[in-house]
């Protein structure tokens, strides 16, 4: 199948990057951790409340605000789902 194949790809492709030092800044390396929680149903979902269901989403961009916020020392900070 197509799909088999892509996931073959994508194996191989995280075994050549294994091999050596990516020296790319813009290719940064994700943390296990981040990228488990980017791997979460709430990836595709929207954090608006027009939407149903997107109480959690909306908690973690709020969450999001206050790290942002104490992190920079700032007195507003814009968080956007991607």
């Amino acid at each position: 199948m197509e799909e088999e194949e892509i996931e073959r790809i994508v194996e191989r492709h995280e075994k050549y990057r294994l091999g050596g030092i990516n020296l790319i800044p813009s290719e940064n390396f994700i943390m296990p951790r981040v990228r488990n929680l980017l791997s979460s149903d709430l990836v595709g979902r929207y954090e608006s409340e027009w939407y149903g269901g997107s109480r959690y989403a909306r908690e973690i961009c709020e969450r999001t605000v206050a790290l942002a916020k104490k992190l920079f020392g700032a007195k507003h900070a814009i968080v956007t789902p991607l």
